[in-house]
């Protein structure tokens, strides 16, 4: 499978879609498990032998921050991971692993980021390709943001 490397605009263009969102009601949402009731052992055996972590991660530190991440909104969590696949610092299936962990049933917020993701990459694409006097207000947007 192809790695997705987000354009260097997405983060802006997510920082903007996150102050244009508004708050959506729905489902309840799956609660976070207390410390306590994670097996942090076996998180950390599959954190070392599936993702490539350290032989020693610190896994309370880890706890707290997917315990955040999981109240992540799609936005937010579309922002998360272009940082931090631009720099290499975390993949989505190390996200989505964590988040099985912490907060199962949330999980699916992270395909659904990634999913935003490649169509917002595929909207920059597009305004890119577009005749300069042809382009949209949203299309001239994007290209202002990508420098294309």
């Amino acid at each position: 499978m192809a790695r997705y490397r987000p354009m260097p605009a997405l983060m802006a263009a997510a920082a903007t879609a996150l102050l244009l969102s508004g708050c959506s009601g729905g489902e309840e949402t799956p609660p976070i498990k207390p410390k306590s009731e994670v097996d942090m052992g076996a998180w950390k055996d599959v954190l070392i032998s599936n993702h490539n972590a350290s032989s020693n991660p610190d896994m309370d530190k880890l706890y707290e921050l997917t315990a955040d991440q999981c109240d992540d909104t799609l936005d937010e969590m579309r922002t998360g991971l272009a940082i931090a696949i631009d720099n290499h610092y975390l993949t989505p299936d190390t996200t989505r692993t964590n988040m099985m962990y912490v907060c199962p049933g949330r999980e699916h917020i992270v395909d659904d980021a990634l999913k935003a993701m490649q169509e917002t990459d595929a909207k920059i694409r597009e305004a890119c390709r577009a005749p300069k006097e042809l382009r949209t207000s949203d299309q001239k947007m994007w290209t202002d943001l990508e420098g294309c």
